[in-house]
């Protein structure tokens, strides 16, 4: 389940990954994930696939991020094994026994994808790619960290936010 949490703190949706993970579709030479199709419940709560995904802007590239996905799936590609994919429960559930380990705040599967979009954001990458890569339709949906005003030193040489100053 490692992989699929990875992919989702790569902003992908919990569907998306099964996807990406039943096909491949990850290029370690590339560092590149190919989101284009998911995995859905059908009428009998039976996974199907599904050549699209929830929308058209829903089918893009996202760059590897996090170099432990890249590690992880190089190992399955040379040993020519499957990629592990796990229900969407056993995958909650594996988030969720992560977290007490960690013990950090417990999460859901949506938040591994917000989380993405605040890793890019530490990274320096722009509003716009942000949205790109995490099909966020709308700048008022990146995350609350996102949008912050910026810190910096005012004039008495403390740390203070800009609307401080």
């Amino acid at each position: 389940a490692e992989i699929e949490m990875l992919l989702e703190l790569h902003g992908l949706r919990e569907s998306e990954s099964m996807y990406v993970v039943r096909h491949d579709m990850i290029d370690t030479r590339k560092n590149i994930i190919y989101v284009n199709g998911a995995m859905v419940p059908d009428k009998s709560h039976k996974y199907v696939e599904k050549e699209t995904n929830k929308n058209y802007t829903s089918t893009r590239n996202v760059p590897i991020m996090i170099p432990r996905l890249a590690a992880l799936v190089k190992v399955h590609q040379d040993s020519k094994t499957p990629l592990p994919c796990h229900s969407a429960s056993a995958l909650l559930s594996h988030v969720h026994k992560t977290c007490q380990r960690a013990g950090i705040t417990d999460v859901g599967n949506h938040s591994l994808r917000k989380s993405f979009a605040s890793l890019c954001f530490s990274k320096g990458i722009p509003d716009k790619q942000i949205q790109e890569w995490c099909e966020i339709e709308n700048k008022d949906k990146l995350p609350y960290e996102r949008r912050l005003p910026t810190p910096s030193v005012c004039s008495t040489g403390k740390k203070r936010h800009r609307k401080d100053c």
